[in-house]
C-alpha cells in the first residue's frame, strides 16, 4: 500500500506547492521504514527544495543520495548534482555581482570619504572631487556603461 502523505507530497511537487509538498515528504522521511518509499520522498524533497531555492539543502541530501544503496536514487542524484551545483554558484555570483560598486558608486563614495577627511576646508574637498573626478573618467573609459536601456 502506497503512503498517502508520499502520494499528497508528490502531487503538490507536481502542482509546484513546494511548502506544502517539503511538509509531506519530511514527515514520510521521517516516519517511514520502507526505504524505497524513503528514497521517493529524499528524491522528491531535493526538488522541492529546489523549488523554493533552498540550494544547500537541496544540495546536502541530492549528494547524500549520491551513496544511497538504491541503483536508481544514485542514478538520479548523480544527474542532478551538478545541474543544483551550478545553480548555487550562479546565485553566489549574481549575488557578489549586486554587491559591486559602479563607477560612479565608487566616485561618490571616495568623494563622501574625503570629504568626512578633510573637512576643515572647501579646498580639499574641491581638490578631492577634481581627483575623483578624473578617476571615475578613466574607469568609466574602461568600463564603458550603456543607457540604451533608460530610453
Amino acid at each position: 500500500m502506497e503512503n498517502r502523505n508520499l502520494k499528497a507530497g508528490l502531487a503538490a511537487l507536481q502542482e509546484e506547492d513546494y511548502q506544502e509538498a517539503i511538509a509531506q515528504l519530511e514527515f514520510v522521511c521521517n516516519t517511514e521504514l520502507h526505504l524505497p518509499t524513503i528514497y521517493r520522498a529524499q528524491l522528491g524533497l531535493v526538488t522541492a527544495y529546489a523549488g523554493i531555492n533552498d540550494l544547500q539543502k537541496a544540495l546536502e541530501l541530492c549528494q547524500s543520495l549520491t551513496t544511497s544503496k538504491s541503483p536508481q536514487a544514485r542514478s538520479w542524484a548523480n544527474r542532478q548534482l551538478p545541474e543544483l551545483a551550478q545553480r548555487g554558484a550562479d546565485r553566489l555570483e549574481a549575488a557578489q555581482r549586486a554587491r559591486r560598486k559602479s563607477p560612479q558608486q565608487w566616485a561618490i563614495h571616495l568623494l563622501v570619504r574625503g570629504i568626512q577627511r578633510y573637512p576643515q576646508t572647501l579646498v580639499y574637498a574641491y581638490k578631492i572631487h577634481h581627483i575623483i573626478t578624473q578617476m571615475y573618467q578613466s574607469v568609466a573609459q574602461e568600463y564603458p556603461v550603456s543607457y540604451t536601456h533608460l530610453a
